[in-house]
C-alpha cells in the first residue's frame, strides 16, 4: 500500500509527533483543567494512556520499516503481502478470535477489485 505524499517512515514519524504532542503531559493537564466532572477527567486520562500505547506500536512499526525489506516493499507498493510484523499485530488484536479470522482470508479490497463471494 503506498502512500500518495509521503514514504511510511516520513507518515509515521509525522503521526508520533502528533500523537506525541496530543498524549503530552501539557496536553492532559489542559484536558483535566477543562473538565467538568470527575468521569470526564478519567475518560480524558484513560484515553491518554491508551494514545501512549498506539505510539508505542507506532514507534515499533517504524523501527521495523527501517529493518524489514518486506515491510519496506509493502509500503513502496511493490508487494500486496501482508509483512509478518502487521500480521503477527493482527492475531494480536483478533486474541482468542484469530484462528476464525486466518490473515490470508482478511486482505483488504485495495484497487477496486470485484469482490469475490
Amino acid at each position: 500500500m503506498k502512500l500518495k505524499n509521503y514514504d511510511a517512515v516520513d507518515y509515521f514519524q509525522r503521526m508520533v509527533a502528533i500523537f506525541d504532542f496530543t498524549a503530552s503531559h501539557q496536553m492532559l493537564w489542559k484536558r483535566w483543567r477543562m473538565s467538568r466532572n470527575a468521569i470526564i477527567a478519567a475518560a480524558n486520562y484513560i484515553q491518554t494512556l491508551d494514545l501512549r500505547l498506539e505510539i508505542a506500536e507506532m514507534s515499533e512499526m517504524m523501527a521495523h520499516l527501517h529493518s524489514d525489506a518486506q515491510m519496506q516493499a509493502f509500503h513502496a507498493g511493490e508487494t500486496d503481502a501482508l509483512p509478518a510484523f502487521y500480521a503477527h499485530v493482527y492475531r494480536k488484536r483478533l486474541g482468542p478470535y484469530a484462528d476464525l479470522m486466518p490473515v490470508e482470508e482478511s486482505a483488504p479490497i485495495l484497487r477496486g477489485e470485484p469482490a469475490v463471494a
